[in-house]
């Protein structure tokens, strides 16, 4: 498999992904769910947490206020599932770039693992705590199978004040764990 040059988008465009994704979903809910979760990026990208309310998120997804409420409890439910979101997200990212370096990769839950696996990838990332969709650190680490073996890890921390998206930060550290020679 042929390695890509990745390309990185800002927050909101990896919003609008998510929500073209479940466009041809056979859910309405799960259409709309989507739609809430990128126009809330956008909303929280703009005011911030605090800043922004259940009516200012409503209004920008072009929805009543209780049509809002059916879908999330509080504006905290919608961030916890703007969290859910941005892991399955980042898991995503981490298989492509995987894949992207000829590696046949997949993701899914620990207890689930393939006989066949040679490894295992876990992560963990850190985000801002006021909802800027801002992955503030990654850490990647690879491990054999059935040992706790280490086989890899890399480690990318934003020191800056500017927003790096998230598949940028996936790349740098996968790529880093990867480097020739």
């Amino acid at each position: 498999m042929a390695a890509t040059t990745p390309t990185f988008g800002s927050p909101q465009a990896a919003a609008r992904n998510r929500e073209s994704l479940f466009a041809a979903s056979d859910s309405r809910f799960d259409r709309r769910l989507a739609k809430i979760l990128a126009h809330a990026t956008d909303v929280f990208y703009e005011k911030g947490y605090e800043g922004a309310s259940m009516r200012d998120l409503a209004r920008h997804s072009g929805m009543s206020l209780s049509g809002m409420y059916y879908y999330f409890e509080s504006k905290e439910a919608l961030v916890m599932a703007f969290y859910r979101q941005a892991a399955d997200d980042t898991h995503q990212l981490i298989v492509q770039e995987l894949q992207g370096l000829g590696l046949d990769a997949a993701c899914g839950p620990l207890t689930m693992i393939p006989d066949n696996a040679d490894a295992v990838v876990t992560y963990e990332d850190d985000w801002t705590f006021d909802f800027t969709t801002h992955m503030v650190s990654l850490d990647v680490a690879v491990r054999a199978v059935n040992k706790d073996k280490p086989l890899g890890s890399g480690h990318f921390l934003n020191r800056g004040v500017s927003r790096i998206p998230p598949d940028r930060m996936v790349h740098e550290v996968v790529a880093s764990m990867f480097k020739p020679g």
